[in-house]
């Protein structure tokens, strides 16, 4: 199903595996990791399952690792997911005998009951990942997205001396550097500043923005160059 040797995917299983090395296999569970997706399709799902569980190394006697990882992986689809994928039938993804489909999906402002759990992660993540992502109005809203540019001022005795970071680690992609995508950020940035310091009048530079980081490549260039993940 995945058959770019450039696939973004490949990048994310490389972190997830780091640290796994010289006789480390329980170090899988180690990972802090949570994904909000507003795909339906769950080739992520089948991506992982189909190349961790067939690792042997991380097969223990009774205990597999990669297996537990796996189960315990949080992957919040927003507007919900063609069907469930899981160590029992993630061989039949892509398969018309593959399993039941599901019946949650849902469009742009129907709200599913992981609504509000979303949110908290985002709100409670210390780092934050955003790939391909053009910041759709609506979508904003629906998540809060604007707490995600919360920020710190240091340094304001005046608007030539602010020094602006992020409170949380941010990290996105804008590939072909879109106009409207570097706007959202620079304005909610800049409407968090005026909500610290009613005075704060400054135009912001994004590349001198703490905590930030922006990427104008392409997603599997970005994973594979731009971004760290340690």
């Amino acid at each position: 199903m995945i058959n770019s040797k450039e696939h973004w995917y490949k990048f994310l299983l490389n972190e997830i595996l780091t640290g796994c090395e010289n006789g480390k296999p329980d170090a899988i569970k180690d990972n802090k990791l949570s994904i909000v997706t507003f795909n339906y399709d769950v080739s992520l799902e089948y991506f992982l399952y189909s190349r961790l569980l067939k690792m042997s190394y991380f097969q223990k006697g009774v205990d597999n690792f990669a297996r537990d990882f796996l189960e315990n992986l949080d992957i919040e689809h927003v507007y919900g997911k063609i069907r469930n994928i899981n160590r029992g039938n993630y061989d039949g993804y892509g398969s018309n005998s593959g399993g039941e489909y599901n019946n949650s999906i849902r469009v742009i402002g129907e709200r599913g009951a992981n609504i509000q759990n979303i949110k908290d992660k985002i709100r409670d993540s210390e780092r934050v990942f955003i790939l391909g992502y053009g910041f759709p109005e609506e979508n904003n809203n629906f998540l809060n997205m604007e707490d995600i540019f919360d920020v710190i001022i240091t340094d304001n005795r005046s608007p030539e001396t602010f020094r602006v970071s992020l409170k949380k680690e941010v990290v996105i992609t804008n590939t072909g550097d879109s106009r409207i995508i570097h706007s959202y950020i620079r304005k909610k940035i800049e409407a968090n500043c005026k909500k610290s310091i009613s005075s704060f009048s400054a135009r912001i530079k994004l590349d001198e923005v703490g905590n930030l980081t922006i990427s104008t490549k392409t997603l599997e260039e970005s994973m594979g160059s731009d971004f760290n993940f340690s």
